[in-house]
């Protein structure tokens, strides 16, 4: 049963109690009036044939970003009707050709990969960063063909947006990227490349990292979670008033830890040791509010009870960063009990809070809406 055509289903359900009652409303509106890319990609695979018309109807009165997003938001309902819609339009505007072109790709048509091509080796940066984006989300071997190129061009953020993709494979090339772009002079790509590198560290890695990117530093130098958690994580909670660099390292390493424990390792402390200090530190209320987020990402991993226990009190965080972080947690560890909480965030906020809540709701409801 599609999306609109549940809506009668879903009023009954409303009637009899059911808690997943008005979700379906809420995913119509939200899918008419979103604007934000990453939201939209959140959302669209909840769509039927006939919201992804209502999407494609927004394309071709659309051009700029918005035309390359709606473009391939359309190809990603999945929905072989469209197919035929696509191929039968022609637009002028380059915008629409190049969404157009990344419909087709995502619902499985190469035709337009030619013209991708070409487009993509133009210099226009902020354009081929837009297509990058879409293309990660076609997420198929052609569209990854496309992207792959693109790791050694000279645009430091397009390489960051794949190597951030890619890492959490633990793609060699997405790894060499990284470690160089923590030596380019922008603070935020420095950043956010560090912060990737954590996310894909494995025991293999340990030690080849050091806190300036070199590889000649002293051992005692070496940035590796385990460092990173004997600088910080015991510092932040013994000094409150430390100025950490940014909090984001400290889980971020904390993550890293965890995935090293899977992999075979031994973590001192233990996991759940680690959690509970996460959890004193969030609520002693010296955790910076940019750290909040990162914290209960971390705890979700380290002692999993906790953070859901945690996350249940944050979903109407006024930080939207954190409310995010709590329902993507009840979407990992939570059950049909949060349903209601969830549907209200989403009739509250608007964006990737929104987006995030509606597909948390969809898991979680213990019938089907689809």
């Amino acid at each position: 049963m599609g999306l609109s055509d549940g809506l009668l289903f879903v009023f009954q359900l409303t009637i009899t109690g059911t808690p997943c009652g008005g979700i379906s409303e809420q995913m119509v509106s939200s899918l008419r009036e979103e604007t934000l890319a990453e939201a939209l990609w959140v959302m669209v695979p909840f769509a039927n044939f006939d919201e992804t018309q209502t999407l494609w109807a927004r394309f071709r009165q659309a051009s700029g970003d918005e035309a390359v997003v709606l473009g391939v938001s359309v190809g990603l309902g999945r929905h072989p009707g469209i197919l035929e819609i696509l191929h039968q339009y022609e637009p002028n505007d380059p915008s629409q050709r190049i969404g157009r072109a990344l419909g087709l790709l995502a619902l499985g048509d190469g035709s337009g990969i030619q013209y991708l091509q070409n487009t993509l080796a133009s210099r226009d940066y902020p354009m081929r960063r837009v297509m990058v984006s879409a293309l990660l989300q076609i997420s198929s071997a052609r569209s990854q063909g496309l992207v792959d190129s693109l790791l050694n061009e000279a645009d430091p953020e397009t390489r960051l947006t794949i190597a951030e993709a890619y890492i959490s494979s633990g793609n060699p090339r997405a790894q060499a990227t990284l470690v160089e772009l923590v030596n380019t002079p922008s603070s935020s790509v420095v950043a956010k490349a560090a912060s990737a590198l954590l996310r894909g560290y494995s025991p293999a890695e340990d030690g080849r990292l050091s806190n300036d990117g070199r590889e000649d530093q002293p051992e005692d130098t070496l940035w590796s979670p385990h460092e990173i958690m004997r600088r910080f994580v015991m510092r932040g909670e013994n000094h409150p008033a430390l100025d950490l660099p940014d909090g984001q390292f400290i889980t971020e390493a904390i993550h890293s830890m965890t995935w090293y424990a899977k992999e075979g390792g031994r973590l001192h402390p233990e996991p759940e040791a680690l959690g509970q200090l996460v959890r004193r530190w969030f609520a002693s209320g010296h955790m910076l509010v940019s750290s909040q987020a990162d914290g209960l990402k971390a705890l979700e991993r380290l002692a999993p009870s906790q953070a859901l226990a945690l996350a249940r009190t944050h979903l109407m965080n006024p930080q939207e960063n954190v409310a995010r972080a709590a329902v993507m947690v009840v979407y990992q560890r939570g059950n049909e009990d949060d349903i209601g909480a969830l549907i209200e965030v989403a009739r509250r906020s608007q964006g990737m809070l929104r987006a995030e809540s509606l597909r948390a709701v969809y898991h979680l409801c213990p019938v089907s809406l689809d």
